[in-house]
């Protein structure tokens, strides 16, 4: 007898079907297994996906604060600046120590706000970075369902033939039966049955 078993689904054909009845039998089993697999493939993505999401809305938060910081420190300076270079040329000297002081003030600020840009471009580039692990986790989460279905398709289904000779104990033999017929020689010398 010839059996064929899936390996995949660890699942044997009825007796006596042919390699397309099989695969016909392994359909519905199939479409179940894939499932299953397809389930605990998005669970396992699922859980990494989360911590990425907390890590892109953490950067976001970031990326608003550090421009809010960044807009505050600019306008700061610029006024600072304005103000500064405006008592300037209001005022009687315009070297005085007192202008001086809030030029380098002005200066302080506006180095303050280099720093804040910069803050704020780090802040985009790790938000960028958790976008594109999210992208990256979407597409091997996509690719592995393509090959979960893939090696589930019933046609791509391996199937082994398993031969099962017959064993000494499934045999039986019935007492031998002697029949006797009658026959008849013709004049030729042939036999003929009388019945």
């Amino acid at each position: 007898m010839e059996l064929f078993k899936s390996p995949t689904l660890d699942e044997y054909a009825p007796p006596g079907l042919s390699e397309t009845d099989a695969r016909l039998h392994f359909e519905q089993a199939a479409r179940e297994h894939r499932d299953l697999e397809t389930e605990k493939l998005r669970m396992k993505y699922l859980k990494k996906m989360k911590t990425i999401e907390g890590k892109i809305r953490t950067a976001e938060d970031r990326v608003a604060r550090e421009t809010d910081q960044y807009d505050a420190a600019k306008m700061s300076s610029l006024m600072s600046f304005g103000a500064s270079v405006l008592g300037a040329f209001m005022g009687r000297k315009l070297a005085s120590s007192r202008n001086v002081s809030k030029m380098s003030t002005a200066a302080r600020g506006a180095t303050n706000a280099a720093k804040q840009r910069g803050d704020v471009k780090r802040a985009e580039e790790a938000l960028e970075r958790y976008r594109i692990d999210m992208q990256d986790m979407n597409d091997r989460l996509e690719a592995e369902l393509a090959d979960l279905t893939r090696e589930l398709d019933v046609e791509n289904l391996e199937l082994e033939t398993l031969v099962i000779p017959p064993r000494k104990g499934d045999l039986k033999i019935n007492d031998p039966v002697i029949v006797w017929t009658p026959w008849q020689m013709t004049e030729d010398g042939e036999a003929t049955p009388l019945f």
